[in-house]
């Protein structure tokens, strides 16, 4: 009897500390880094970690300002073609067919800078003008030239797109406002004015003092000219024209007006911004 009982805890004893030692591996093994659950830990660390902000690509920047500005004036020279053609086409109509002229008069009134549009409240046309082409070889010369200096002020001046946005616009306010002050200063006040000349103007003449020395090309010349020494010809030029008024039809005075505006913007805008850094 006593045999037995002894037995009975001898085995008893033994599935206790059998039990205790797979207990203890089991936690054991809870603590072992194995490399399966060091991925995991790594995997959620980089999961949970914040990410940083990547800066903006300068050529998809250039790209979202470049482009939507030269469809717009590329659509309007299509209107203004429409409408030319449509007044071509009436001058063979009845005589008192007057549907010709509603797509030349709806462009006058609407895409052109003008003091009779100015006296009937169409102040939008200080902007809306400078979209406006009439003339093939002027839309493509202000469009080259605008993809040029743009480029330049986003890609290697480093400008972002709010300020070339406000750059434009200030430099399309100055060239109107130049125009209008030569008008009442000749007192032409039926002359007018269109295109995107004062804005290129305005962002060659910021681009020509923040990166002065930067190389351009103008057409089949093989050599990069400074764009300071391109500016200060085009700047001598207009101002030649504008006390020459009789010898030019060019709105000289919008783009004075233009470039007055990029070189404010460099005094009072980006110099002040570099102090501030």
């Amino acid at each position: 009897m006593s045999q037995m009982l002894l037995r009975n805890i001898c085995s008893t004893s033994g599935i206790r500390s059998r039990n205790t030692r797979s207990a203890f591996r089991v936690r054991l093994t809870d603590r072992v880094c194995t490399p399966a659950r060091a991925r995991q830990r790594a995997e959620r660390h980089v999961h949970h970690q914040p990410r940083t902000p990547q800066p903006p690509n300068p050529i998809h920047t250039s790209r979202r300002i470049i482009w939507p500005f030269i469809g717009a004036n590329g659509l309007v020279f299509l209107w203004w073609t429409d409408a030319r053609m449509r007044l071509d086409r009436g001058r063979h109509a009845e005589p008192d067919d007057f549907s010709h002229y509603e797509g030349i008069k709806y462009m006058l009134d609407n895409y052109t800078l003008n003091m009779k549009n100015l006296r009937e409240g169409r102040w939008y046309t200080i902007l809306s003008s400078t979209i406006s082409h009439i003339n093939l070889a002027h839309l493509v010369f202000n469009m080259i030239s605008f993809n040029a200096f743009t480029r330049c002020a986003v890609e290697i001046a480093g400008l972002r797109a709010p300020t070339i946005l406000l750059l434009g616009l200030g430099s399309a306010v100055a060239s109107g406002g130049a125009s209008i002050l030569n008008w009442y200063r000749k007192g032409t006040y039926d002359a007018g004015c269109l295109g995107a000349s004062g804005v290129v103007s305005g962002i060659g003449a910021a681009m020509a003092c923040i990166v002065p020395n930067q190389p351009f090309n103008i057409l089949f010349i093989p050599v990069g000219i400074p764009l300071w020494v391109l500016m200060v010809g085009y700047i001598t030029y207009d101002s030649y024209g504008l006390s020459h008024p009789e010898k030019s039809n060019i709105g000289h005075a919008a783009h004075l007006g233009g470039a007055a505006f990029g070189v404010l913007y460099y005094v009072f805008g980006f110099r002040l911004r570099l102090r501030r850094r």
